[in-house]
């Protein structure tokens, strides 16, 4: 038996095209315009919590990550930021894992809260390592302002994407 079927091998394949779509097209637009990264982790974030909340199977956020990864790279040889992008969909596979799938994702005060906060430290901690490992900021000070300001997106990304599942769970039922 297989550890992925094809509906889980579907939430990654639909949901890390449209995280890398609009992650190589209006990310990098808004990054020149304005210098703040919140766009690319709301992006990341969104797609993280539908993607788990579709398939509910542990590796399918960190498979979207790096497929995205993977996608960015082949358009954006340079996009080294993605790095971070790859330990945070780990991290935040890994947090709904021990957290539990009916937790993060069935209960509406309980997942609120977890997959806001999840979403936001992961984001922290992407933000930590682009700025120090692929910005090499060099101020203390400064990787923590970018790293908040990620996290910030990630808080963002939370909420469109706890009001985008909540709008398909009255749309949709997934088979289990």
């Amino acid at each position: 038996m297989t550890y992925f079927n094809t509906r889980h091998i579907e939430a990654v394949a639909m949901c890390a095209a449209y995280w890398a779509i609009l992650n190589n097209t209006l990310s990098p637009a808004f990054w020149r315009l304005t210098h703040m990264p919140f766009l690319c982790d709301l992006f990341a974030f969104t797609t993280l919590i539908l993607v788990g909340w579709w398939a509910r199977k542990f590796g399918v956020m960190s498979l979207a990550g790096l497929l995205v990864t993977g996608l960015t790279f082949m358009l954006q040889p340079d996009a080294f930021q993605m790095i971070g992008f790859i330990v945070a969909s780990i991290l935040f596979d890994i947090l709904t894992k021990i957290i539990g799938y009916s937790n993060s994702f069935d209960k509406p005060a309980s997942s609120t809260l977890i997959l806001l906060s999840s979403s936001t430290i992961c984001a922290f901690i992407a933000g930590l390592i682009i700025g120090s490992i692929v910005m090499g900021i060099a101020t203390f000070w400064g990787i923590l302002i970018l790293a908040g300001l990620h996290a910030t997106g990630g808080l963002i990304g939370g909420i469109i994407g706890l009001i985008l599942v909540n709008a398909l769970k009255t749309r949709v039922s997934l088979p289990n």
